[in-house]
């Protein structure tokens, strides 16, 4: 028994623009709980740096020793420690310990210094390249090539070069580089706002521009990072409102999904604005990203209606994960969007009590799909009698009668077989009950008192072993045995029983078995008085 769900697509959910976009940022501001995994977020700069040690952060280390590379799942390698592994010739476990990567990649601020060296005082700048920082390394090249000096790097840095005092912080927000000259960017992002000068043709003087570019830019992310800086900040706004709701319900975070995710949003100003046909154009590059996205996209709708005074349950098709409800899986995440159209419930009276049932009680899942499917069988039971069940003042005992047939004879979802006795009887008893609770809070005021359960509203009781007892062999099998039943047992050995013995045993069991239609397992534990007489003549 499930919840038959919508495969109709969804209603649209075009905003009219203009939108209140002040009064939206507003709203999200207000309502995102701060403090938002402290260890992680650094919300001044908007800068998520995932700890491969926490249980809700789906980011591990490289399972190398002495690698620092972010992966994807436990205990794996990163590709460039994978490759170095199938050329040693050594275990997974000898290569974790003993078998480091010849070389691995330093982060930003924990380089070593430029080899620059005089009287004492070593150059304050990281080494970029060759053991030389970027400064030393390009006066090196201008030298060489105008004929300046004929050393090599390595004696140029020894004998020339004069150590630099420390740079000043990088413009860029969090990021760990120090600049170095008339530019107050690191190497990384002196180099980005130089191509993007290209790109954009600018031909100002170089500081023109640069505070409002380098506002926008993250900084040098790891594996274990993701940033919102690029983001237009009403986005960042719903992003940061949805993730902080999302931990509530699904409390693990992938900070490669969420890369792949605003990456997928560029040129977007608002995901509230975002219509479903756009939400496939987004560029999903894993399932793990879509997942993610499902649920920024289904939280950000629901606060803009709140924020728009929208009732979620004023709609044709309604949002099971905004019910609260949990998945029937056995952790009771849910993993897609799962959508109910409850305009399969025809009469508008129905669809508004079991609404406000919802509101008032917040079931759990299996309460509320058992109370759905009593609601839906009734709905169809009373559209197919006079009226179609649309007055709720005009209905009768008889419509009652109705709807209790129409749950009486309630079938699989496959239309196989009839559903359970007990599975029957719910759905009377959730369908009763919730009739029950609008008239106790008088929201059935305008319902007849007659539309009710009375005591002959009742499900057939079944008993289950007669329902066994037709599943018998099939007849043409039934056949083939009978035209070989003195095979059974042959050449078979049972313990230290004589052949005759085992022989008689095992026909016996067949032939119980095919006039019972009993199952192996019931055959097995019959006790000796297990048989009933039906039909026993009358003794004269």
């Amino acid at each position: 028994m499930t919840i038959e769900l919508a495969a109709t697509v969804a209603e649209s959910r075009v905003v009219t623009l203009p939108v209140d976009r002040a009064g939206w940022r507003a709203w999200l501001i207000e309502n995102t709980e701060p403090g938002w995994r402290p260890d992680e977020w650094d919300a001044a700069n908007w800068l998520f740096t995932g700890d491969p040690d926490k249980d809700e952060t789906a980011i591990w280390r490289c399972n190398s020793a002495g690698c620092h590379v972010a992966v994807r799942a436990t205990r794996h390698l990163c590709r460039s420690c994978y490759e170095q592994f199938l050329e040693s010739g050594l275990s997974r476990e000898e290569f974790a310990e003993v078998g480091r990567r010849a070389m691995v990649r330093s982060l930003p601020g924990e380089r070593p210094p430029c080899s620059v060296e005089r009287d004492g005082v070593r150059c304050a700048l990281e080494a970029q390249s060759r053991g030389s920082c970027t400064p030393h390394y390009v006066k090196w090249r201008y030298h060489l090539k105008s004929g300046k000096t004929a050393l090599a790097l390595d004696a140029w840095l020894q004998s020339e070069a004069e150590p630099l005092p420390p740079g000043i912080p990088c413009l860029v927000g969090a990021c760990a580089g120090s600049a170095h000259g008339r530019v107050p960017l690191c190497t990384y992002h002196r180099d980005r706002w130089r191509r993007h000068r290209n790109e954009t043709g600018m031909e100002g003087a170089i500081h023109e521009g640069l505070v409002e570019w380098a506002a926008a830019q993250p900084p040098w992310l790891t594996g274990f990072q993701f940033s919102l800086v690029p983001l237009p900040e009403l986005v960042r706004r719903e992003l940061l409102f949805a993730l902080v709701e999302r931990d509530k319900q699904r409390p693990t975070l992938s900070p490669v999904g969420m890369r792949l995710m605003i990456r997928g949003l560029d040129g977007v100003s608002s995901i509230a604005e975002l219509t479903d046909k756009r939400l496939g154009d987004l560029g999903y590059l894993d399932r793990n990203c879509e997942a993610h996205w499902n649920d920024v996209v289904r939280l950000v709708r629901g606060a803009f209606d709140r924020f728009r005074g929208i009732d979620p349950l004023d709609r044709p098709v309604w949002e099971l994960g905004d019910l609260g409800l949990r998945s029937r899986t056995r952790s009771g995440v849910r993993v897609s969007s799962r959508r109910l159209d409850v305009t399969q419930i025809r009469q508008e009276w129905l669809r508004r009590l079991l609404a406000d049932w919802v509101k008032e009680t917040t079931p759990d899942n299996d309460d509320f799909r058992r109370t759905f499917e009593g609601c839906l069988s009734a709905s169809r039971a009373l559209s197919s009698r006079p009226g179609g069940g649309h007055d709720p003042g005009a209905l009768k005992v008889t419509d009652m009668d109705a709807v209790v047939a129409a749950i009486r004879d309630r079938k699989r979802q496959d239309g196989t077989a009839t559903l359970s006795y007990g599975s029957r009887a719910e759905l009377l008893a959730h369908f009763c009950q919730l009739l029950d609770f609008g008239r106790r809070l008088q929201i059935l005021d305008h319902v007849a008192s007659v539309f009710a359960r009375h005591p002959h509203h009742k499900i057939p009781y079944e008993d289950s072993a007669e329902d066994m007892a037709g599943k018998a062999i099939p007849e043409y099998v039934v056949a083939q045995l009978d035209a070989h039943v003195h095979l059974i047992g042959e050449d078979f050995a049972y313990a230290d029983m004589a052949p005759d013995v085992v022989k008689a045993m095992l026909r016996t069991i067949y032939i119980l078995l095919r006039d019972t239609g009993r199952r192996p397992w019931e055959v097995r534990w019959l006790r000796m008085d297990c048989l009933e007489a039906q039909d026993k003549p009358t003794t004269p």
